[in-house]
């Protein structure tokens, strides 16, 4: 992990069900899924498709490691619309390979070696709203 730390924002220490600080740089995860791909190859993904060797999907948990790991980036943004389940999905292969089960992982050089970190240190943002009308492709 590098020593690259994102600029935080500090919020109200009252609402103990929030972070205490939000990074102002997040990585956007819509991609992550066929729903802007015209790569041939990455159209079939969809929820019942998806798996972690697909070569896109290697790709993508690749990014999302190193955005996570060499970059300082905590904040994850996905939703339930980004391929309809897809970017969730590699968001939590990613996680997978990032997260430690030792919820004592808050040593930079105990993360720099083992390239994890706790899951205390991620944020993952979604939203809801917007699905599709049929209900089977939801």
């Amino acid at each position: 992990m590098s020593n690259n730390k994102v600029p935080q924002r500090r919020y109200s220490d009252k609402n103990t069900n929030l972070p205490k600080q939000l990074p102002l740089v997040g990585l956007g995860c819509s991609s992550f899924s066929s729903f802007f791909s015209s790569e041939e190859g990455n159209g079939e993904l969809n929820i019942d498709t998806v798996s972690r060797d697909h070569p896109a999907v290697i790709g993508w948990i690749e990014t999302i490691r190193h955005a996570v790991l060499n970059r300082g980036i905590n904040l994850l943004d996905t939703a339930p619309w980004y391929g309809h389940g897809v970017s969730e999905t590699v968001v939590g292969y990613a996680l997978d390979t990032i997260l430690t089960n030792d919820e004592e992982c808050d040593q930079v050089q105990h993360r720099k070696h083992t390239g994890s970190l706790a899951r205390s240190d991620l944020i993952i943002n979604t939203k809801v709203g917007r699905y599709e009308a049929d209900p089977l492709k939801q």
